[in-house]
C-alpha cells in the first residue's frame, strides 16, 4: 500500500516481530533506482558498519558515510535517560556532535533503516534538522518501522539481499514499547522531509520514502 498509509497505537500487530525474515522492499526498489540513475552518488548510512552494505553499493560509482547513530547517541553524556526530566537532556547538542560532516557535503540517500523506532519525537526532529543542511532537494530518506505492540531492544540487522528485497534479522529481546509512528506523524516532526511513498510489508513492517523539501 502507498502513499500515507496509517496506524494508531491500538491498532498495532499482536504478534511479535519475527526472529528473521526476508521482505520485498518497494521502497528499497525505488531507492536503488535513484542511485543507479546519479553518476557519482553519496550515501549517509545511519546504521552501524555493515559489509554486505558496503558491497551492494560497491557495484555504483558512490561514496558511502556510516555514521551508527544509535551507538553514537546512547554513549553522549547529553543523552540522558528517558525517564530523565526534558530540561536534563541536550538532544540538539548530541546530536550536533554525532553529526558532523565538511560543510560541503551534500548526501543523495539516507538510510535510516529501523533507526527511527528507537528515538523519541525530539529526538527524529534534532536528527533530521541537522541532517537537512547535507542534503540536496530531493534526497531520499529511507527509512522503515514495526506496527507491533512492542518490538526488540535494539534494532534489527538489515541485509541487502537484491535491489527488492531485505533480510531481517532481529537483534534482543522483545520488550519495548513499539513507538506507534505513522507516515504522516513522522512527517508532521520532520518539516524539512516531505512523505513520497509508504508501503506496507509482511510481518507487520513497513518502509517510507521521504524526501528533502
Amino acid at each position: 500500500m502507498e502513499g500515507g498509509f496509517a496506524w494508531s497505537a491500538s491498532s498495532h500487530a499482536v504478534d511479535p516481530p519475527p526472529a528473521e525474515a526476508v521482505f520485498k522492499s518497494p521502497g528499497l526498489e525505488l531507492l536503488t533506482r535513484r542511485i543507479a540513475s546519479l553518476r557519482r552518488p553519496r550515501i549517509l548510512d545511519l546504521g552501524p558498519p555493515r559489509e554486505p552494505t558496503v558491497t551492494y553499493f560497491s557495484q555504483y560509482p558512490c561514496v558511502i558515510h556510516i555514521e551508527d547513530l544509535v551507538r553514537t547517541l546512547a554513549e553522549d553524556p547529553g543523552m540522558s535517560a528517558p525517564e530523565a526530566p526534558e530540561e536534563e537532556r541536550d538532544v540538539e547538542g548530541a546530536v550536533e556532535r554525532a553529526i558532523v560532516h565538511e560543510a560541503g557535503v551534500r548526501f543523495d540517500a539516507i538510510l535510516g533503516w529501523d533507526l527511527f523506532d528507537y528515538f523519541d519525537a525530539e529526538t527524529i526532529r534534532a536528527v533530521t534538522r541537522r541532517l537537512a543542511p547535507y542534503c540536496r532537494a530531493g534526497t531520499i530518506l529511507f527509512i522503515m518501522s514495526s506496527n507491533h505492540e512492542s518490538i526488540p531492544s535494539e534494532p534489527g540487522r538489515f541485509t541487502i539481499v537484491d535491489d527488492r528485497h531485505l533480510r531481517f534479522e532481529r537483534v534482543g529481546e522483545i520488550g519495548r514499547p513499539g513507538p506507534g509512528y505513522s507516515p504522516r506523524g513522522l512527517e508532521r516532526i520532520m518539516p524539512d522531509f516531505r512523505l513520497q511513498h509508504s508501503f506496507l510489508l509482511g510481518g507487520g513492517m513497513q518502509d517510507y520514502l521521504f524526501s528533502r523539501v
